[in-house]
């Protein structure tokens, strides 16, 4: 049958500490690379909710710092938004971590490479360098390279894939755990009924 798919954790703490490039060597993936890392593990993303989310998903309320992100409720249907999660500042315990500051980040960037009158709607909010959607493979060689600039294996001693579709979730569970937040409340970020 072969072994089960991998979506090991990556180092958070060692990722969010890494001088990231705006997007990956092959040019690709993701556009907003150093936004990708706390926003996606905040918000327990699977690549491919991060590949199909677009702008009118997000909600930034200035007054209170605080992002709320549309998200799907179930992993069958990636598009189908049927839940939301809000984040507030998280600036004075997490300052390199802080999952509105690094969505205004990524927006300012979409505007200035993009345009503001085209990053609105359904514009995708981490595009390719051409404004396109991102596909899920190169979703997963980013996922593998921060792994890699972290020092950590990309494969088994077998010779498997140790990362994949849901390290970023893998990645939040570890990391809130690690940071004291209870169980229910991960289950909750998570959207993971059991």
């Amino acid at each position: 049958i072969g072994p089960g798919r991998q979506s090991e954790p990556q180092n958070f703490d060692k990722a969010m500490g890494l001088n990231l490039d705006l997007e990956l060597p092959s040019g690709k993936g993701p556009v907003g690379v150093p936004q990708v890392v706390p926003l996606f593990t905040h918000f327990f993303l699977r690549e491919i909710e991060g590949s199909y989310a677009v702008v009118e998903d997000w909600v930034l309320d200035s007054g209170s710092c605080e992002l709320t992100w549309r998200l799907p409720a179930s992993k069958s249907d990636p598009r189908a938004k049927g839940c939301s999660r809000t984040w507030g500042c998280t600036c004075k315990a997490w300052p390199r971590a802080c999952p509105y500051h690094a969505a205004l980040a990524q927006l300012s960037l979409l505007k200035k490479l993009f345009g503001a009158d085209r990053v609105q709607g359904k514009f995708p909010l981490f595009p390719d360098r051409h404004g396109d959607f991102v596909s899920i493979e190169a979703m997963l060689e980013l996922v593998e390279l921060l792994a890699s600039l972290t020092g950590m294996p990309i494969k088994t001693p077998a010779g498997h894939r140790r990362f994949g579709r849901h390290s970023w979730r893998s990645t939040a569970a570890v990391w809130f755990s690690g940071q004291g937040m209870e169980l229910f409340k991960i289950k909750l970020l998570a959207r993971w009924m059991s």
